[in-house]
Formats: structure tokens, sequence, C-alpha cells
């Protein structure tokens, strides 16, 4: 598998992840998650900081040019939207409008 490839593929789960977390947050703070469903997305949230970290360090480092300041991919989207320039800041508002806020309904990735 070429770096490329390897890339995509997990940038697309550590989205996926996020969604899945964003909704259980969602359920949770409903009150509507519960019991064995609250053990389960907790393992979700644990696999999904696991590739966020993997991610952060390996491919963000890369697409951004740049080593990691923050723990997770997030952290540096914030980052640079606050204080990047050029097409750093132009990146991560793009992750940030396409791939975040849209699906962070508390207005934490906005």
């Amino acid at each position: 598998m070429t770096f490329a490839a390897f890339s995509l593929l997990a940038l697309w789960g550590l989205w996926v992840l996020f969604l899945a977390t964003m909704n259980l947050k969602q359920s949770k703070d409903a009150g509507q998650l519960k019991g064995f469903a609250l053990w389960a997305g907790y393992t979700v949230l644990a696999v999904g900081l696991l590739v966020d970290l993997i991610v952060q360090v390996i491919v963000a480092t890369i697409l951004w040019l740049e080593l990691p300041r923050e723990l997770t991919v997030s952290e540096r989207v914030a980052r640079l939207c606050r204080d990047g320039h050029g097409w750093r800041l132009s990146l991560a508002l793009w992750f940030r409008r396409t791939l975040l806020a849209p699906f962070d309904r508390s207005g934490g990735h906005g």
C-alpha cells in the first residue's frame, strides 16, 4: 500500500469514527446512552483516539508540513484556524467547514 492510499484510508477512518463519536455524544447528552451501549460507545471513543493520534503524528504532520503540537487532529485544525496563515490556514478551514463543523451540533468544531 502506498503512503497516499494509507493516508486517505486513515483520514477516512478517522472521519467515520468522528461521526460515530459525535452521534454517541448527542445520545449521551440526551440521556439515551446507557448500559451496554454506553460501554460500547466508550470503546468507539478509545479506538477513535488511537486512530486520531496515529493520523496526527503521521498523516497530519506530512499534510501540514509541521510537527504536531497537539494530541488530536481537531486540536491542530482549531489552532491553525485561529493562528494559521496561507495554505495551512486554508487547509485547516476546509477541514473544519467540510468535515468537522457540520457534524458537531454542540458547536465545538465550528
